[in-house]
């Protein structure tokens, strides 16, 4: 199968944008399982919030330690090499972690709600 002037696309590759574009639909149509996009939120939005506390934590550790570590304060605010973040970093790290909340909060709800009333999927 060929898209455009690109290379052969692959018939898992193909079933897996459908599956993706299935999901989409249904998010927009309002009838997707909160667990399955809670999954598909939290890798994405858990790396940086983990990468920053971790850089934090190791980099006051080591500071008292008397160990200058600058690579590892410009990592912590988002300097990473070649794509610096530094402007952006606070506001993407505040965006992801409310997102986070929010796509678990309408996952307990969902549960919750779910649990009370039999009728309701």
């Amino acid at each position: 199968m060929m898209l455009g002037c690109r290379a052969p696309v692959s018939m898992k590759c193909m079933k897996r944008f459908r599956k993706t574009s299935n999901l989409l639909c249904r998010i927009m149509r309002g009838k997707v399982d909160s667990r399955r996009i809670h999954r598909l939120l939290v890798p994405v939005c858990a790396v940086p919030l983990i990468l920053t506390s971790l850089s934090g934590s190791l980099y006051g550790a080591l500071t008292d330690r008397g160990v200058e570590v600058t690579w590892l304060l410009k990592m912590h605010t988002g300097n990473f090499g070649l794509f610096n973040l530094q402007p952006y970093y606070s506001a993407i790290l505040g965006v992801l972690t409310v997102v986070l909340a929010l796509s678990g909060i309408v996952m307990f709800l969902g549960v919750r709600r779910g649990r009370l009333d039999p009728s309701v999927n």
